[in-house]
């Protein structure tokens, strides 16, 4: 396939470099942003800013390197991203169908996440694969409770781990940019130090790529998606569900 036209590479090149310029002024709207960034914990707020400084360099570099393909020529993608999991809730009950009076309610607030994706092309715009996904899930106090005994979960200690098969559509713009819409199903497990804590359960996630194309086989892309679960729980102690919780990150792939 012929390359794109000069100016549509010079195109290119001016939107980036714009986005780059406006970027720069993201951090400072979301840390005034009351019940979100401002309240997370020292280190996520430290997050947010990271992510923010990697997706104005992703734009930046992107811009230099401008060039184009045919990314439809690809076999797969490989990549990994870093972002901000959002707030939201998750519950636990100790019955199934989660009655309202034994089911105990957490809110979660924003924290950090990551994540490593594989796509593999059965067709040029339809991929499946699988995704290892990694967040951390912040109540927004300690868990304690009591039933035959004492019960506590340090709020910064839940952290989860998704391994997901999913299936993705693409559909590729003038060799410049893609959009996938995508859905993952897999096994969730939660580590902590307390017990309770540690659980698994049915992960359902939900993924929206924008991609921009560099040169060759680079990609930088945006992903905005979600993290659920329907189904799971702790062993002989409750079952547990939650979500969706939104997030958003920004990473490269090849």
């Amino acid at each position: 396939m012929n390359r794109p036209a000069k100016n549509t590479q010079l195109y290119g090149q001016k939107m980036y470099i714009q986005m780059s310029i406006n970027l720069i002024k993201f951090p400072r709207s979301v840390l005034k942003i009351p019940q979100g960034v401002r309240g997370m914990p020292l280190a996520n707020r430290t997050a947010v800013k990271c992510v923010c400084f990697l997706l104005t360099a992703s734009m930046f570099f992107s811009a230099l390197c401008f060039s184009s393909y045919n990314p439809e020529d690809k076999p797969f993608d490989l990549a990994v991203s870093l972002g901000l999991l959002g707030g939201g809730s998750f519950q636990g009950s100790w019955d199934s169908d989660f009655p309202a009076a034994t089911t105990l309610s957490e809110n979660t607030v924003p924290s950090f996440m990551g994540m490593a994706i594989y796509d593999y092309y059965i067709l040029p715009y339809l991929s499946v694969g699988g995704a290892l996904t990694y967040a951390a899930i912040i109540p927004q106090s300690d868990i304690d409770w009591y039933d035959d005994g004492e019960h506590h979960i340090n709020m910064n200690d839940i952290f989860i781990m998704d391994y997901c098969v999913g299936i993705k559509y693409r559909k590729v713009f003038n060799d410049l940019f893609a959009v996938k819409p995508g859905l993952y199903l897999g096994i969730r497990n939660s580590f902590s130090h307390s017990w309770e804590a540690r659980e698994i359960g049915m992960a359902l996630d939900g993924s929206l790529e924008f991609q921009l194309f560099i040169r060759d086989n680079l990609y930088t892309f945006i992903d905005f998606g979600f993290l659920s679960q329907p189904y799971g729980g702790v062993v002989n102690i409750a079952y547990v569900r939650g979500g969706p919780i939104y997030y958003f990150t920004v990473g490269f792939g090849i």
